[in-house]
């Protein structure tokens, strides 16, 4: 192994660990292949992560759900306020922004640029993968779980319907949910 590579998952450790911390949780990632946002759905209201819930309605239609861990932390109290997303919206906003950030390359281009000298060897990482990424892709058009883990930071939900998509470069992309 390159001993930048060894450095950049040193620089990763640390930046899990803090992320962790942060967020209140004990595991980065939680068997992705069935649950492919756990960990990565953040709380706008206390910083939290959210939980996935199924719900199923008086019709019997299941649906994936996430809310803020600390909703109900408490059983039958209320804690934290924030609203609940349907996975749905959650997969619609990450491939609605990361198209976004492939179709508007060209600006982010400067970004990746400056970010490849940085001293921070993960970011210039980051920044090589972003360029490597983008190049001449096509828009995604359905999740593709393997690619979003090597991509998404995480998603933070906002009670007004704002959904902020963070990628591991450090681009935020904001996108509103207006349906409640």
């Amino acid at each position: 192994m390159s001993k930048r590579i060894w450095e950049c998952v040193q620089l990763e450790i640390k930046r899990r660990k803090k992320y962790l911390e942060e967020h209140g949780t004990n595991a980065y990632s939680h068997r992705p292949e069935s649950n492919p946002f756990a960990s990565k759905i953040i709380c706008g209201d206390c910083n939290k992560v959210f939980a996935r819930k199924g719900w199923r309605s008086s019709t019997g239609v299941d649906r994936k759900v996430w809310q803020c861990s600390e909703r109900y932390k408490v059983k039958g109290v209320m804690g934290c306020a924030n609203r609940h997303e349907e996975e749905e919206t959650l997969t619609k906003a990450y491939l609605m922004t990361w198209n976004a950030l492939v179709e508007n390359r060209e600006d982010f281009m400067d970004q990746w640029t400056e970010q490849l000298q940085s001293e921070n060897l993960l970011e210039g990482y980051r920044a090589e993968k972003f360029i490597e990424y983008t190049d001449g892709a096509e828009p995604l058009t359905e999740m593709d779980t393997d690619f979003m883990l090597k991509t998404l930071d995480h998603i933070k939900v906002f009670e007004d319907g704002t959904l902020l998509v963070v990628f591991l470069d450090g681009t935020e992309i904001e996108c509103k949910n207006e349906e409640k």
